[in-house]
Formats: C-alpha cells, sequence, structure tokens
C-alpha cells in the first residue's frame, strides 16, 4: 500500500457556504431598509506544517425603501466581490537556522477588497441609527465584548512581537466611494473617492559586526494611497455623470520600518515612519 505523507493529513478542515442571506427593516410607523448579501463562504484547513485561513463575500445590497426618496441603492458594490481574504500560517517555519533566512515567514496574508459606494441620504441612515437604538441593551454588550477582544488582541500582540513574527501582507482595498447627494430627491451631488491603498512589506536582517545567535530583523512596510479626489456631479439612474473635480487626485506614500527585536535590540528605532504627500489642487 502507497504510504501518505505528512502533507496530505488534515488535522481539521471545515468548508462553510451561505448562498444568500436577506433583512427587512421596519418600525411600527415606516418601512427603512432591505439588506441582501450573496455569497459569502468561508473555509478553514489545518495540517502539520500549515494552517490556511480563507473568507469571501460577493455581494451585499443596501436598499433604501422610502419611496419619497429618489436614491434608493444605499450600499452597493462596483466590481466582482466585497472582499476576499486568505491567510496561511506555517508553525516552525522560521526555527533554528531558517530565522536568518528571509524568504521564509511564519504566515502570509492577502486581502483584497472591491469599491463599495455608499449614497450618503441623512434621513436614511438617521432611520437606521434610530432602528438600531431601539436595541441599547445588545449594543451595550457588544460594546463590552469588543473591549475585552481588543485587550485580548493586544496582549497576543505583545507575545508576537517578543517572538518576532514575520508575517508577509499584499493588501489591496480599494476603498468606498461616498456620494452625497444635496437631498434625498435632488440629483446634484458631491463624489468623495477616497482610492486605492496598497500595503505590503519586507524583511531583511540587520547588517551585524558580531554574529548573534538570533540576528536583529527590520520589517519594511510600505503604504501607497493613490487616487483619492474630489468631485461634484448630476446623478441620473443612481450613476455620476458630468463629474467636476473639486480636489485633483491625490497620492501619498507612507514608509514604516518596524525593530521586530526592539526587546533586545536598541541601536536602532523600534519603529520609524516617513511619508511623502504630493501637492494638493
Amino acid at each position: 500500500s502507497s504510504s501518505i505523507s505528512q502533507d496530505d493529513v488534515f488535522d481539521l478542515k471545515v468548508i462553510a457556504e451561505l448562498n444568500a442571506f436577506n433583512v427587512f427593516i421596519c418600525d411600527q410607523k415606516c418601512n427603512i431598509a432591505d439588506i441582501k448579501i450573496h455569497g459569502m463562504d468561508a473555509s478553514i484547513s489545518v495540517k502539520p506544517k500549515e494552517t490556511d485561513v480563507f473568507a469571501r463575500l460577493k455581494n451585499i445590497i443596501v436598499t433604501n425603501v422610502d419611496l419619497l426618496s429618489t436614491h434608493k441603492k444605499a450600499v452597493s458594490i462596483l466590481g466582482d466581490e466585497v472582499f476576499r481574504f486568505q491567510m496561511t500560517l506555517y508553525p516552525d517555519a522560521t526555527e533554528g537556522e531558517s530565522y536568518a533566512d528571509m524568504s521564509k515567514v511564519d504566515g502570509k496574508l492577502s486581502l483584497k477588497v472591491g469599491c463599495i459606494q455608499i449614497v450618503y441620504v441623512h434621513k436614511f441612515f438617521m432611520s437606521l441609527l434610530n432602528f438600531l437604538n431601539n436595541f441599547q441593551t445588545a449594543k451595550e454588550a457588544l460594546s463590552a465584548a469588543t473591549v475585552q477582544a481588543a485587550e485580548r488582541a493586544a496582549s497576543s500582540m505583545k507575545d508576537l512581537a517578543q517572538k518576532s513574527f514575520r508575517l508577509s501582507m499584499d493588501i489591496n482595498l480599494k476603498a468606498p466611494v461616498i456620494i452625497i447627494p444635496q437631498s434625498s430627491v435632488s440629483p446634484n451631488a458631491i463624489i468623495a473617492d477616497l482610492g486605492l491603498i496598497r500595503i505590503e512589506n519586507q524583511f531583511s536582517l540587520v547588517p551585524m559586526k558580531h554574529n548573534y545567535s538570533l540576528p536583529p530583523v527590520i520589517d519594511k512596510m510600505n503604504i501607497q494611497l493613490t487616487q483619492l479626489k474630489l468631485s461634484r456631479t448630476i446623478l441620473q439612474d443612481g450613476l455620476p455623470q458630468q463629474d467636476i473635480e473639486i480636489l485633483e487626485p491625490v497620492n501619498m506614500l507612507l514608509s514604516i520600518q518596524r525593530n521586530l527585536s526592539v526587546t533586545w535590540y536598541v541601536q536602532i528605532p523600534g519603529m520609524e515612519i516617513k511619508g511623502k504627500l504630493k501637492p494638493m489642487q
């Protein structure tokens, strides 16, 4: 019989799919919103040498059902999917001599977020907020749970910092496009396109005269914010026509250099941040 290699054995494998989910929000006086979520799927697989986590959401549509408003699509997606998240963790990948090999990482993270278009009609969003205020007790419980989760995450990050955890990142975010109509019936609007955000990083060793058993590691992260712009427009069938720029596209570059060995190697800063904002018009 053929032997099964360790890479073919799963300690855990879970696949979950949610085809469609629909919520209609109303109170005793009026209908407020129709929320549709399509194509949510997630999976996790655990092997001895790697753990894979995947999640994706294809579409979300929030419809303003107020008959008097001409702006029906409050939230919609411009593109193929809302987000796609993938993370792979490699236990013991940087142990021993592999620690000095910068091609070896403890994990890889990939995130792509599509363009979410939000049409901000003040009356509609206030109706939603007022509806949510009916669940004050649940909101307080959720806030408390969020604070506890944040504290746990912060303590976990301290542990990771001591272990010099190396996570390779490839993040592409199409930031939301926010459309603000003059009123719920007016075609005149302001558009804030928050542009594209790209984050990537790479690791390097600090050049050393002395040989340390664990050499100091630098994580250099580049963050690019491009094509942020502001314009005014006339809406027709919910889509912008004849855009006139108020703010020409803005581009910004941010470079963050982290010393992953800051607990014992103090000759360089724990974090160094450099930014460059190109002229705004």
